[in-house]
């Protein structure tokens, strides 16, 4: 892929936002889905996933999820990461873009 979501930039993604708390993000998410949810909400849609981290950490956490990006090397990275994890169900991940998807 050419442009700013490049081979590159998949290589280091995880290092610029290591300092993320994507747990404190998901625990956020999942406050708002039973605060504001209608009915038993367990499937999700990763819009932009990156390399899968709120994905993996949202199916850990017994969603269904689904994840979406345009970069090829990001979503094989996501796939790697939920490979490596003992989730029970893992994340699906998809290479495309979110507006025609």
């Amino acid at each position: 892929m050419t442009g700013v979501f490049n081979d590159s930039y998949a290589a280091t993604y995880d290092t610029v936002y290591a300092e993320k708390n994507y747990a404190a993000e998901c625990k956020a998410v999942e406050t708002l889905i039973a605060k504001f949810g209608r009915g038993e909400v367990r499937k999700m849609l990763d819009l932009g996933c990156g390399t899968g981290r709120h994905a993996v950490i949202f199916a850990g956490n017994a969603f269904d999820v689904t994840g979406v990006d345009q970069s090829e090397s990001m979503v094989a990275r996501a796939r790697d990461r939920a490979t490596q994890m003992e989730l029970g169900a893992n994340p699906k991940f998809l290479s495309g873009d979110i507006r025609d998807f």
